[in-house]
């Protein structure tokens, strides 16, 4: 099979992550330690000086107080990291 190009171009700011799974990830049950599900992703996606920039942003209870927020951080769709509305994800395809 011969090779060809991916079908849609990556831009600056395409989002490859989709949103709801992350969130479906993010909110899962967690027996009585509800920011472990934040803790294990943060440590499977981010460097260390990454999750403290991420702690420091949205804060200890970010899991329940900014859910949707948090989820399009962690999926790299977030309107104010792009400087512009949110856009439904190109591809559908998580990383996770």
């Amino acid at each position: 099979m011969p090779l060809r190009p991916f079908p849609i171009p990556f831009k600056v700011g395409t989002d490859i992550c989709y949103v709801p799974r992350i969130r479906k990830f993010i909110t899962q049950p967690s027996h009585g330690e509800p920011q472990r599900p934040v803790r294990r992703l943060l440590r499977k996606l981010l460097t260390e000086h990454e999750r403290q920039y991420f702690w420091q942003r949205f804060g200890r209870r970010a899991p329940f107080d900014s859910i949707e927020r948090v989820s399009q951080f962690l999926a790299g769709s977030s309107p104010d990291l792009k400087g512009s509305p949110q856009r439904k994800p190109v591809a559908k395809h998580a990383l996770i």
